[in-house]
């Protein structure tokens, strides 16, 4: 069975937390980017030009399965106004898109699902 590595960023911490079953992964995600959510949103920043809570990632939250170089990573952008953005891969990450009415955990779920990590 995989173990899985759940780890949160938000500003410069990080929360880290290894669990035994996609299912206890899914959860730890999902309670995180509520109490992400629970906080409110970002404003605005300057820095060069204007930075808007639709662009500032407020927190990353992601499941990490396996090897650092062959292991499958999926998660999700909490945005500065709250949005939940899931995506897949660590270091050239692609934005997933949700089939039909899935939510963002349902989404990161199927990666994992489809990838044949149990």
């Amino acid at each position: 069975m995989a173990k899985f590595h759940v780890t949160a960023r938000t500003g410069s911490e990080a929360q880290r937390l290894t669990v035994d079953s996609l299912d206890e992964a899914i959860e730890t995600l999902e309670s995180w980017v509520k109490m992400t959510i629970k906080d409110g949103p970002l404003g605005s920043i300057s820095a060069i030009r204007e930075y808007g809570p639709d662009k500032r990632v407020k927190s990353r939250i992601q499941i990490a399965e396996g090897k650092i170089w062959r292991g499958k990573v999926a998660g999700i952008d909490v945005m500065g106004d709250l949005r939940c953005v899931p995506y897949r891969g660590s270091v050239n990450r692609e934005i997933l898109t949700p089939q039909g009415d899935e939510n963002p955990f349902e989404v990161v779920r199927r990666y994992f699902t489809e990838a044949g990590v149990k």
